[in-house]
């Protein structure tokens, strides 16, 4: 009997622990989020005065 009320404890701590919380932190998708910074980053580097040398 007390192995049966253990387990039915435990049970209900598990499922009182769940919290379905569903807020957004960002309000773009990360697609949406990554395209704007590559934007962000060519216009940067095509906007230099001297331009940009690599090889």
């Amino acid at each position: 009997m007390k192995k049966q009320l253990l387990y039915i404890l435990c049970a209900a701590l598990l499922l009182a622990g769940c919290d379905k919380d569903d807020a957004k932190i960002f309000d773009e998708t990360p697609e949406e989020r990554m395209s704007a910074r590559i934007n962000e980053l060519n216009t940067a580097l095509l906007s230099s005065e001297h331009g940009w040398k690599a090889s």
